[in-house]
């Protein structure tokens, strides 16, 4: 018998197919959820940010000290995320900014399709006993937050694939071993009967085998 008409192959590569697609799937919800996960705690550290940078950028806007927004503008650029600070004063006059190139490498396609990549906020600053309120604003590379999803998508899903064709290839070798093995030995000794001899012959199965559906298969020949 050809190895590929075996029942065990059939079987196997079905299962090879199911796994894959049901690992690429689930593996994708991962890489969804871990997006998700990201992206909310880029919008958390954004918003820590603002409420750590808010008390300094309040004295600038009350004092018109430019030296302080300045230094305001240039301490929240050390985080990665942000490209540009400014702090404005509420007549509209930027007191302090700093600003930065984003990365030179492309955003990868699937944080294109994703996210816009820079993202504008800005938090509105109240003047100490007053009414009118200056602006903290910011502008965020949401692709540079994002960017270790995607460092992370491929080995995800292709631990996933991975994982779910060891086991089909488990579940193979146990089916070989259960099933296909002593089914071969059952076609074998069938094959080898005399058809004039119809008495004193006898199939014979391993003895784990003899209670289950093989034992009854030899028992009835």
């Amino acid at each position: 018998m050809n190895v590929r008409q075996r029942i065990a192959v059939k079987l196997a590569l079905i299962a090879v197919i199911i796994a894959l697609v049901v690992s690429a799937f689930f593996g994708s919800l991962q890489v969804i959820a871990d997006y998700r996960g990201e992206r909310d705690r880029a919008i958390q550290v954004v918003t820590q940010l603002l409420n750590a940078y808010e008390p300094a950028a309040q004295r600038a806007i009350h004092n018109l000290d430019e030296r302080l927004a300045r230094e305001v503008a240039n301490g929240m650029l050390t985080y990665d995320l942000l490209i540009e600070a400014h702090i404005v004063d509420e007549l509209g006059t930027v007191l302090g900014s700093a600003q930065r190139e984003p990365t030179e490498a492309q955003s990868h396609w699937v944080l294109r399709q994703l996210a816009e990549r820079f993202v504008s906020q800005q938090r509105d600053i109240p003047i100490v006993n007053g009414q009118q309120a200056g602006q903290l604003q910011i502008r965020i590379d949401l692709h540079q937050a994002l960017q270790p999803v995607v460092d992370r998508a491929g080995s995800t899903v292709a631990f996933a694939v991975l994982r779910s064709v060891i086991l089909v290839l488990l579940f193979f070798i146990a089916y070989h071993w259960l099933v296909t093995r002593p089914l071969v030995s059952l076609s074998q000794q069938f094959r080898s009967l005399d058809p004039r001899e119809t008495h004193g012959s006898q199939l014979t199965v391993a003895h784990h085998h003899k209670d289950d559906e093989l034992g009854e298969l030899a028992a009835s020949a």
